[in-house]
């Protein structure tokens, strides 16, 4: 392993032990910690889906792959947002997505979600700062795209 992840690393534990802080407490401030000393050294380490280079903007994207229905489009949304930004989608984002390429906004968000997860193209999840509920594309999702992209 690196030396400088090593250090980072057990900088952040060294902190986190010295606060008394008990679980989910401990957990979430020993991540937040470690990204923070990772970055000051240098040495973050991206999401693993995250592209490092060739990073292409939505509109590219859709007018690669171009999207057959709802379900596709709305794995462009999680693809393009997790490849280029690493992180997982909400209902927000697909409103915003849509509006971006003046796709016909869905009637009812939660129950193309519902097919989705049903479908196993994405999984539900929370985002730990807000709270709020959010998606992650599996890997299903990120075949179908990266088919179309070849």
């Amino acid at each position: 392993m690196n030396e400088k992840i090593q250090k980072s690393i057990e900088k952040a534990k060294e902190v986190v032990e010295g606060m008394k802080l008990e679980e989910p407490y401990k957990s979430l401030t020993y991540s937040k910690l470690l990204e923070k000393f990772l970055m000051e050294e240098d040495t973050l380490i991206k999401h693993p889906n995250v592209s490092q280079a060739g990073q292409i903007s939505f509109v590219q994207l859709v007018n690669k792959i171009k999207p057959k229905n709802n379900h596709e489009k709305v794995i462009s949304i999680g693809y393009h947002l997790i490849k280029n930004e690493g992180r997982n989608f909400s209902y927000e984002d697909i409103d915003k997505f849509y509006m971006k390429v003046a796709w016909k906004r869905h009637v009812n968000p939660s129950e193309l979600i519902r097919q989705l997860k049903q479908k196993g193209f994405v999984e539900e999840s929370e985002n730990k700062e807000t709270g709020k509920k959010e998606f992650r594309i599996l890997e299903d999702s990120i075949n179908l795209v990266e088919e179309r992209l070849e």
